[in-house]
């Protein structure tokens, strides 16, 4: 019975060790609603200090949380995705343009990278308006994103995002979250799989007539 034990505890281990660790990594920005992103402002947030070591990113998600549109009316709300802004932290600017059109598709440099490799558009949902239907609403990358944010991240060790509200959409805070993988080192494998070996003979000897 003892070294039944001891055996399968050494295979719950070796799962433990085998199977891939996740690190999350939350992230909100200062203020947390950016302004209630209000329809007349343009932010940017741009996230520092991020290394992965190079492990994978899984999954990641932007999070808005209660969000409506302030009533029920045609809106969209344009989010990009950057390899860096100029600004630190949190940035905002006045939008003049009116209407409903992706002020990120041509931004000032000095605010938001050239349209293209470095500025991609993530998604523009049109939300719910009025209070009543307010929303927590979420946004998971694709693949290809996740390709593109990892390749971000890696070039400068930051990444930004940006947010054209075309309408007012109040709300209780935006939260993004990435989600990487850790598999064991090499070395870690083979002296768990050695442990593994010894305590596998200790079961057989222990099956043997006689023996305790």
């Amino acid at each position: 019975m003892r070294n039944t034990f001891l055996f399968v505890t050494a295979l719950f281990v070796l799962g433990l060790t085998g199977a891939a660790s996740a690190t999350l990594l939350p992230s909100s920005p200062s203020p947390p609603d950016l302004g209630d992103l209000n329809h007349d402002t343009l932010w940017t947030w741009r996230i520092d200090g991020l290394n992965f070591g190079g492990h994978p990113i899984l999954s990641a998600t932007l999070t808005i949380a209660g969000v409506y549109n302030w009533q029920d009316e045609p809106n969209q709300l344009f989010i990009h995705l950057f390899d860096t802004v100029p600004n630190a932290g949190t940035a905002h600017r006045s939008e003049v343009s009116g209407g409903i059109q992706d002020y990120f598709l041509n931004p000032a440099s000095s605010f938001a990278p050239t349209y293209g490799p470095s500025n991609i558009l993530l998604v523009a949902p049109s939300l719910p308006g009025g209070e009543a239907n307010r929303i927590d609403y979420s946004y998971t990358f694709t693949s290809g994103q996740l390709a593109i944010l990892e390749s971000f991240i890696a070039s400068n060790g930051d990444v930004a995002l940006g947010f054209d509200p075309d309408c007012h959409f109040y709300n209780n805070g935006i939260t993004f979250d990435a989600t990487t993988v850790h598999t064991p080192e090499p070395a870690s494998m083979v002296l768990v799989g050695t442990c593994l070996v010894l305590v596998w003979a200790a079961f057989r000897r222990a099956r043997r007539p006689g023996v305790v």
